[in-house]
């Protein structure tokens, strides 16, 4: 997977992949060394009436006169490798291979906020659009969503005539469990309602479980816009892409127990607004959604050489969600290096310590692509 045209053979793959190693979203509180705002302009983006136009209703038609229309949709969540740091070092390269990273993938669509944990505007809220590479916090960057649309064009495109939509809400350096300190202060933690209710101290209104809460207020929003955007009058929950981990990693065992509450919840809470959304006691698959947990690098930021082991304990950890969790899979990053301990000092091999580099990062989006397929119901 060190190679795009190796990258490429596993994307054709398809549902006959087993379940592999793909990536997970982190970066350490305080530790991103990101820009300054000014240098990032304008944060929010929103869709062309001409990208409109191009994937569906112009919202002219009233929604009863639409014909039947489908859409699966897959969720990305989690810290900045979900909201999507790596660096675009090579478009050339990556666009000879995929013409659609530059273009756009038609039947692959996108929507949702890439957070930063920088200072002054975090949020770029990004409105339904072709995937495309640029997608992560800002233009030069990108996250999963780049990769996983390479691989799953094999199955979502205009000879099968299926599409996807990718929903994510991510935010860089941000905690499952119930830190309330620093960036997370304003911006809140991942904390869902059944973890909070065991916690017996420490609970701050307004920031514990405020991640969660946003997640699933942009989930919401981004469904509720499919029928204007591309006419979908149905919708799929196909699964959730969960990519966090780095800034908890030296309390494995208190992860483990926050992040069952948080499969459970997430779920329940999925299938409350789906069902509002058609009305009915159909949740869409929300209940029996599957949650693909990827694990961390095992280099990911080593500030010693006693780094790793931390790394690894947690990545074990992670590794046995799978065996915990009902519709539960573990997307192994780990061999993924991102830095290596050399003569006394890290050597940077991704992006920068935290983030993974452009090969490396679509390669994982790719493998967790693939996994998502593996994992759709067979065809008749």
């Amino acid at each position: 997977m060190k190679h795009y045209s190796l990258l490429r053979w596993i994307s054709m793959l398809l549902v006959t992949v087993t379940v592999l190693g793909c990536a997970v979203a982190c970066s350490e509180k305080n530790e991103d060394g990101l820009p300054d705002e000014t240098e990032l302009g304008s944060a929010t983006e929103s869709v062309t009436d001409e990208n409109k136009n191009e994937n569906g209703n112009d919202g002219g038609e009233e929604d009863g006169d639409l014909p039947e229309k489908s859409i699966d949709l897959y969720l990305i969540a989690g810290q900045s490798n979900a909201t999507g740091f790596s660096s675009i070092s090579d478009r050339e390269g990556a666009y000879a291979v995929s013409p659609e990273l530059k273009n756009g993938f038609t039947h692959i669509h996108y929507a949702g906020n890439s957070r930063a944990n920088w200072s002054g505007d975090r949020d770029r809220d990004i409105d339904w659009r072709n995937v495309s590479f640029d997608l992560g916090a800002k233009t030069g960057l990108f996250g999963p969503e780049a990769g996983m649309a390479m691989a799953m064009s094999e199955y979502y495109n205009e000879e099968s005539g299926r599409d996807a939509g990718f929903i994510k809400y991510a935010y860089g350096g941000s905690s499952l469990l119930n830190r309330t300190d620093g960036s997370t202060h304003c911006d809140g933690n991942w904390v869902s309602p059944s973890y909070k209710a065991t916690l017996s101290y420490g609970v701050v209104e307004g920031v514990t479980g405020k991640l969660y809460e946003n997640f699933l207020e942009q989930v919401e929003r981004n469904i509720s816009e499919l029928k204007q955007y591309g006419g979908y009058t149905t919708v799929n929950i196909r699964g959730l892409y969960w990519m966090q981990g780095c800034s908890n990693k030296t309390d494995p065992a208190e992860y483990e127990k926050a992040f069952a509450y948080f499969a459970s919840d997430i779920r329940r809470d999925l299938s409350a607004i789906l069902k509002e959304y058609t009305g009915t006691d159909d949740d869409c698959g929300a209940s029996e959604m599957p949650i693909v947990v990827g694990t961390i690098s095992q280099t990911q930021n080593l500030l010693s050489e006693n780094t790793e082991a931390i790394n690894i304990k947690f990545i074990e950890m992670q590794k046995g969600l799978a065996e915990k969790i009902e519709y539960c899979y573990v997307a192994d990053n780990s061999a993924y290096a991102i830095t290596r301990w050399e003569n006394g000092k890290a050597v940077i091999l991704g992006t920068d310590q935290w983030h993974w580099n452009q090969e490396d990062a679509l390669a994982i989006g790719a493998n967790v692509g693939n996994i998502f397929l593996s994992l759709l119901p067979k065809e008749e």
